[in-house]
């Protein structure tokens, strides 16, 4: 008899197998169409990135060599070694208002074992640190940006070789530290 209340028609599970039905029929017909759709997106991905793959393939065929250009000897400069004079720390205000505070330590490069422009850099350090202090004095905060450096590099080179007695003496200006504060 329990077998035969479990396999019973009557009334009480009548609308639960009616609506488990639905849901059944609902899947069994739109799963094919969500499989068909993530099939035709596979596909297409797969078409894509093959495309692309070969496409890629063909249009770096001939680079190769030019993936490394070479350098030759006249092509390659060498930095000529230089002996270095430092000048001790420079601290200035800026010229602009309101005025920026610049701390600078500067290093002269000059040739390699010159001994008269060694001494005369030596001769005259007091003079150098006075002309680099005024120098950062006239610029503006604008100007002594970190773009503009190589500028107030060379600048600063001309100002120093005016000074000594020996035309070109300073090769190359170095900054050791090269600081614009607000304050």
């Amino acid at each position: 008899m329990a077998d035969d209340d479990i396999y019973d028609d009557g009334d009480v599970a009548g609308g639960q197998e009616l609506e488990v039905g639905e849901k059944s029929n609902l899947i069994k017909t739109l799963l094919p169409k969500i499989l068909k759709w993530v099939a035709i997106i596979l596909a297409s991905l797969i078409f894509i990135v093959t495309v692309v793959f070969f496409t890629m393939r063909i249009l770096n065929r001939g680079t190769t060599g030019m993936t490394q250009p070479t350098t030759s000897e006249v092509m390659v400069a060498k930095t000529p070694t230089y002996d270095w004079f430092s000048i001790e720390e420079v601290r200035s205000r800026t010229g602009d208002e309101p005025a920026a505070t610049v701390i600078v330590q500067v290093k002269i490069g000059y040739e390699s074992g010159s001994k008269e422009v060694q001494g005369e850099l030596v001769k005259r350090e007091n003079q150098i640190f006075d002309l680099i202090r005024q120098y950062f004095s006239r610029k503006t905060k604008e100007e002594l940006t970190p773009y503009t450096e190589a500028a107030v590099k060379q600048e600063l080179r001309e100002q120093i070789n005016r000074l000594l007695t020996q035309g070109n003496a300073v090769q190359q200006i170095i900054f050791m530290e090269y600081n614009v504060y607000d304050f």
